[in-house]
């Protein structure tokens, strides 16, 4: 959190305290004027008087260095292949998918077979909500398919907006707000969508590829971390929402292609940021670097 992440460092300068500040996405990003000028400020502040800087992902850290924000004149720390916590894979499994999917599906009106995408963030215009929205909505004009669209609504309006000039949406869209138990709700989908426009990493993500579920998002920052593209999931230019939603048609059609990338997906996540390694090496950096 910028102004308590500034808070902290300075108090704890001032008090002689050793502190480790962790970057998890620039909200000065998507920001102009005044605004991103302070906002970049306040995290050009926090990297000078921290102990230690992490980042969650490399190439986080690298646009933080591109934009001058660097401990020492280097780039910021990250621990293995980037994440804060990494994936519980005792919780997010394929084997919590298969034992979930039916009752979620039951429990949330989706009929067994469908083709199922799924939005779960903030529902803010920078996470992507009203791009997920456009974008289902050019996929429903070839392809039958439902979009679980869970998450806070912080859009001010517009998704409420786009939803009402566009009811035909309704039949096939499950809108929730702030949900509990994610790993549940991840369980009925066949792909995790994220077009967002800022992300220091993209925990969902790997979320979704420990239970099987690859992921699609834009190419930048943080996602191209948490997704390898063409294996465990997808990347598009960023705001390209035609070829977003043709491959969402491609892979409902195509679910020997699904399936490899899903298998590839869980792979990729296994391999990458178990919990327990993530959390062995944030140990070693807090306490014995």
């Amino acid at each position: 959190m910028t102004k308590a992440g500034l808070l902290n460092c300075l108090v704890c300068k001032i008090l002689n305290i050793k502190s480790v500040h962790t970057f998890t996405g620039q909200i000065w990003k998507t920001e102009k004027g005044i605004k991103r000028y302070l906002l970049k400020l306040n995290d050009m502040l926090i990297a000078k008087f921290s102990t230690k800087c992490l980042s969650d992902s490399y190439s986080q850290s690298t646009f933080l260095f591109d934009n001058n924000i660097k401990k020492n004149k280097n780039k910021i720390d990250v621990l293995g292949n980037g994440s804060i916590s990494g994936v519980d894979l005792k919780v997010f499994s394929p084997d919590v998918k298969l034992k979930y999917k039916s009752i979620m599906r039951k429990e949330l009106f989706i009929p067994d077979d469908a083709f199922v995408i799924s939005f779960i963030a903030r529902k803010s215009t920078e996470k992507g909500a009203i791009d997920i929205l456009e974008i289902f909505q050019k996929v429903l004009m070839k392809k039958k398919v439902f979009l679980l669209f869970a998450g806070p609504d912080e859009s001010n309006g517009l998704v409420a907006k786009f939803l009402n000039s566009n009811p035909h949406l309704n039949k096939y869209i499950i809108v929730l707000d702030f949900i509990n138990d994610h790993f549940k709700y991840i369980s009925v989908s066949d792909l995790n969508c994220l077009p967002s426009h800022r992300e220091g990493f993209g925990s969902i993500v790997i979320d979704s590829s420990a239970m099987g579920v690859p992921s699609l998002g834009y190419n930048i920052p943080g996602l191209i971390d948490s997704i390898e593209n063409n294996f465990s999931g997808i990347l598009f230019k960023e705001g390209n929402i035609n070829c977003f939603a043709e491959k969402i048609v491609y892979l409902a059609n195509n679910r020997d292609e699904l399936l490899k990338l899903s298998t590839q997906s869980y792979k990729y996540c296994k391999q990458n940021f178990d919990a327990d390694l993530i959390n062995d090496l944030k140990y070693n950096y807090y306490f014995k670097k």
